[in-house]
């Protein structure tokens, strides 16, 4: 809402009406009565002195016009300090709304900022999951987990890196678990690019002896690890995201299951723990300081089942074009009628 009136202006006015009452008022109680004033005159012409003498400072202001000029000056002179102090004041005040202002405005382009980096930068996570069966003469012995990971921003994400672990404990996740990396060996010097709306994958074997103490409920199975990668935008931060997914076996994990009609229901799935599941700056660890393990700390990576193959097993032949002709037997010799 505008002001209608200059707060300096009505204080000057204020400040010049108090001065000019105290004035009049001074002046009207120092003033003489006529009877004494009178009295001084008489007294002054018969001595020979001026008159002047027997009048009250303001008619000895107002009729001497050098005396007048100078309570002019003197009030002249108050009133332009008094002006001096209310336009510092003033300065002041429109300083500070200055200063206000361009903070205002420099705290909402840095706003602006960031929400644009927030919007468009690069951001990494886990999607989804599918599992491939592998068998070997017949046998289940794999469940391979195929982990998707998406670039939901819409900015390409440079130098991206990732490692994850498989852990089976005998029971429940131990209470102060550091989540630690089994090796950093794998790790490449320099990331792969994920561009926007982009997916990558990672895979984790996870075989059926653990699948069948998990679902007997003697174990529990979990892949923990994390992601780091750059945005595109200057001076910013690497990121992060940590993640631990909680592996559940629903069935009996050494049988396919049959259905007559549909698509069969999942032997077995994953869902987030409840911890380490974080990105950025409310991760564990900082980018490039996930710890590895110390011996013994993790449980040792279950090995695959060896499969002997059953008496009179016969490997299929290899696949061959078409029109390939196929020989079975001896080939024939030179002599042959």
């Amino acid at each position: 809402m505008r002001r209608l009136v200059n707060p300096e202006l009505a204080l000057g006015f204020l400040v010049a009406t108090v001065l000019w009452i105290g004035v009049l008022g001074w002046q009207a109680s120092y003033a003489p009565p006529d009877s004494e004033k009178r009295q001084c005159e008489e007294a002054a012409t018969k001595t020979g002195h001026k008159t002047e003498e027997c009048k009250s400072l303001w008619e000895r202001t107002t009729t001497d016009p050098v005396a007048f000029f100078t309570f002019i000056l003197a009030i002249s002179t108050g009133g332009l300090w008094l002006a001096t102090i209310g336009l510092y004041r003033a300065g002041e005040r429109q300083i500070a709304v200055a200063k206000e202002s361009a903070d205002a405005a420099q705290r909402a382009a840095l706003t602006g900022e960031r929400a644009l980096i927030v919007v468009e930068r690069a951001f990494i996570m886990i999607s989804d999951m599918g599992v491939n069966t592998i068998g070997q003469y017949g046998t289940i012995i794999d469940y391979r987990l195929n982990v998707n990971i998406a670039n939901s921003g819409k900015t390409p994400a440079k130098n991206y890196t990732c490692i994850a672990n498989l852990v089976v404990f005998d029971g429940d996740m131990p209470a102060g678990f550091r989540f630690p990396d089994r090796t950093h060996q794998d790790l490449p010097e320099k990331g792969t690019t994920i561009g926007p709306q982009a997916r990558t994958y990672f895979q984790i074997d996870f075989f059926v002896q653990d699948a069948i103490d998990v679902f007997e409920g003697r174990k529990k199975a979990f892949v923990y690890g994390w992601l780091e990668y750059d945005d595109i935008f200057p001076d910013s931060p690497r990121h992060r995201t940590e993640f631990c997914l909680w592996i559940e076996v629903y069935a009996d994990p050494r049988h396919s299951i049959q259905v007559v009609y549909g698509k069969p229901p999942p032997i077995l799935t994953v869902r987030a723990y409840n911890r380490y599941n974080s990105y950025d700056d409310d991760c564990v660890y900082r980018p490039g300081q996930t710890p590895i393990a110390e011996e013994g700390e993790l449980p040792p990576l279950t090995q695959p089942l060896v499969i002997q193959p059953p008496p009179g097993f016969q490997q299929p032949p290899p696949f061959a074009p078409m029109g390939a002709q196929f020989q079975h037997g001896a080939p024939p010799t030179d002599d042959a009628e």
